[in-house]
């Protein structure tokens, strides 16, 4: 049994415990407030404002002129003849053709497209750097396309395979003041695919068409509708014209060009246009008896002068 003594011993003993842990207890505090005083304060963090009101801020438009599209053209007879290139300069023309080949003479700045006339034509060179290869002419007129369906279809696939690397305008047939020709494109272009399995290589519908303009726009509209058959070709109307003849006169012919082009410029499945022609004296053997002047070229054969046609169409560019 513990005496008096010894309890008051025990007791100092915890005492002495409490007043230890008190002070390691209030020297902790102490040194735990000294580090914090040390620290750099915290930096604030911004908190965004957010208007309810938003705004729309309109940056001026800067106008650029870019280049347009070839499309006003001209099927260029007498090619050769001097002044020539003056002549398309004069006219303010995009491209030009001679059912050739090879462009004679050389015009700077104005697009030549070489043509493949008839299947005896492939094999002859191109100018370099040709994007474009007209295909036969006047397909269904004899003496020009090759005579039959099957020999332009076999011909078309000798061109394609000979010329891999330019994009090919079709063979071209004929709207004649009245009567069209559409249905041998259709039956070509059938038999094609029945030869060969396949459609053919076309990157776009050529056409000619000559008559007055209610006829021309009804005789392009179903070729059109052709050309959205077989995958929506754009259409080029290499040749085309309103030649004077019984009961047409000059004035009226002037106005169904006018008429043309301006319907050429108005619908966008058309693409590029070639008046017919640049030059020709009258009495060629390719000129038809019908015709009773040649008010049609745009250069008097013998003046070397645009003609009226001729400034219309400069105007018409």
């Amino acid at each position: 049994m513990r005496t008096k003594k010894q309890n008051a011993i025990l007791v100092c003993l915890a005492l002495a415990c409490i007043a230890v842990y008190v002070a390691v207890a209030v020297l902790g505090v102490w040194l735990l407030t000294l580090e914090r005083r040390r620290l750099p304060a915290p930096t604030p963090v911004p908190v965004p404002f957010v208007s309810p009101i938003t705004y729309t801020y309109y940056l001026p438009l800067v106008a650029k002129n870019y280049p347009l599209p070839p499309s006003h053209g001209v099927a260029m007879t007498y090619a050769g003849l001097p002044g020539a290139c003056g002549w398309l300069e004069e006219m303010n023309v995009d491209w030009h053709y001679n059912w050739s080949p090879n462009e004679v003479p050389i015009c700077p700045g104005v697009e030549f497209v070489p043509m493949m006339r008839q299947s005896s034509d492939i094999g002859r060179e191109i100018p370099a750097g040709s994007k474009w290869l007209l295909g036969f002419n006047e397909c269904g007129i004899p003496g020009q396309c090759p005579d039959t369906i099957h020999e332009a279809v076999v011909g078309w696939r000798a061109l394609e395979q000979e010329y891999p690397n330019v994009k090919l305008a079709s063979p071209a047939t004929l709207g004649w003041n009245g009567y069209g020709r559409l249905w041998w494109i259709e039956d070509w272009y059938a038999n094609y695919v029945a030869t060969y399995g396949e459609p053919p290589r076309l990157d776009a519908l050529a056409i000619h068409c000559y008559g007055d303009d209610a006829f021309c726009q009804a005789f392009l509209s179903d070729t059109i509708d052709f050309a959205d058959s077989i995958g929506g070709l754009p259409v080029w109307v290499t040749e085309f014209g309103n030649p004077p003849r019984a009961g047409v006169d000059e004035a009226q012919m002037l106005a169904s060009m006018g008429t043309m082009v301006e319907w050429f410029k108005a619908n966008p499945r058309i693409v590029r246009w070639a008046w017919f022609s640049l030059t020709y004296r009258g009495d060629e053997d390719w000129v038809p008896g019908s015709w009773v002047e040649p008010y049609t070229p745009l250069v008097d054969f013998d003046t070397g002068e645009l003609t009226g046609c001729g400034e219309l169409y400069r105007d018409l560019r």
